[in-house]
């Protein structure tokens, strides 16, 4: 059996990591506070989630249902003596925003705690949004051209830059047209077009954030679907809000109504996708397993049987990106076949890097972004496109 290396953890103070969840972590709890207005009961419990990282134990957990006991338990048990800075680092993460949902009593009232958070987002990205919509307008009036694929997808990519646990205040690092592909550290475009102009039935979207990069997902769906190049697109959501810009059911929604009253000029956008939902070419699928601390090894059989009748999976986001490398620190130059080597379909991973966490990447790149950016590895600023073809 391979060896497989270390999960990375939290426990030196001058990794990100160590970083994340010494500073970052509190100060995404201190905004939920100021951006809720909650009853006493819960400010309490808040408060001592809020006390107990990063030095203490795992503290009282309650289960929503039987299907988060079952997410959950195996967790719980593994690491039942480790304190967060131990724990490995996406299963801290995720355990902290499952503790906010806990302590916000979330199973019950469904109160999202970062529906302010998101709004706000979506004001400050109008730019953005539009100038995706207006993109995405004029290309469908067009004959299809690979190369307007390949930049829908880069803006799609880059849209993954708009993640609130990174930039609270919804402001992005900026990367103009030229500096787009240059900053790829790693870029398979070329074998992802190769997949789509053969035809495809069914693509699959493990969805991450919702604002600006929703709207690339959204506009992305739609010109695959509208120029014949896909049947079937299913959105993979979150049932229950985590890593605070996650995307939910109710969020794709908001963000169709948002278009239609921001951006009057390409409602007809959102009117498409509407008619893709109605008929049923586009699906919207939350599951809980989304919203948990268990990495892509451990799919649930339902998720697993359902990706195999997928002719690509598209992966958004550093989360996720990082569960399908089960967070662990492989050698940056470690090729995908071999980090992925439980998932026998084709994925392509859109990223910008926020984490510590890569591999499949050439060298001569790695020591390219090394040369102009000491934080090129967790600022933001650098992505990836990455395809994962089992053969």
């Amino acid at each position: 059996m391979m060896q497989l290396p270390p999960y990375t953890t939290s426990v030196s103070e001058e990794s990100f990591a160590g970083k994340t969840m010494r500073v970052r972590v509190p100060d995404i709890l201190q905004t939920v506070f100021d951006k809720n207005d909650f009853d006493e009961a819960t400010i309490k419990r808040l408060k001592q989630l809020d006390t107990s990282i990063p030095f203490k134990k795992i503290e009282h957990f309650e289960f929503f249902n039987e299907e988060d006991e079952r997410y959950w338990t195996p967790i719980l048990d593994q690491y039942k003596d480790n304190t967060w800075l131990e724990l490995p680092f996406y299963v801290a993460e995720a355990l902290f925003y499952r503790k906010i949902l806990e302590a916000t009593n979330w199973y019950e009232n469904k109160k999202d705690p970062y529906e302010k958070h998101k709004s706000e987002s979506v004001e400050k990205s109008h730019f953005l949004i539009e100038k995706t919509l207006s993109f995405t307008n004029s290309i469908l009036k067009e004959e299809y051209a690979a190369h307007q694929l390949e930049e829908l997808l880069l803006i799609d990519l880059w849209g993954n830059q708009a993640d609130l646990c990174l930039f609270h205040d919804g402001n992005t690092p900026n990367n103009n047209e030229d500096e787009a592909k240059e900053k790829l550290i790693a870029n398979d475009s070329a074998s992802f077009l190769k997949i789509i102009d053969k035809g495809c039935k069914r693509v699959d979207f493990i969805i991450d954030n919702t604002g600006t990069e929703l709207i690339g997902d959204i506009c992305l769906a739609i010109y695959m679907l509208e120029k014949k190049k896909v049947d079937n697109i299913i959105f993979h959501v979150k049932e229950a809000p985590i890593f605070v810009s996650d995307t939910l059911v109710k969020d794709v929604y908001l963000q169709l109504e948002e278009i239609e009253k921001s951006h009057p000029d390409y409602k007809h956008l959102a009117k498409i996708f509407r008619d893709k939902i109605d008929s049923g070419a586009v699906k919207l699928i939350p599951d809980l397993f989304w919203s948990t601390a268990l990495a892509f090894n451990e799919l649930p059989t339902h998720i697993k049987e359902s990706l195999q009748n997928s002719d690509l999976i598209i992966s958004k986001g550093d989360a996720n990106y990082r569960r399908f490398l089960q967070d662990r620190e492989w050698d940056f130059s470690t090729p995908l076949s071999e980090v992925i080597y439980f998932f026998d379909k084709p994925v392509l991973l859109l990223r910008t890097l926020k984490s510590e966490v890569l591999a499949g990447t050439k060298t001569e790149n790695i020591d390219k972004a090394k040369a102009v950016d000491s934080e090129w590895l967790v600022n933001g600023k650098f992505g990836v496109i990455q395809l994962h073809n089992f053969q």
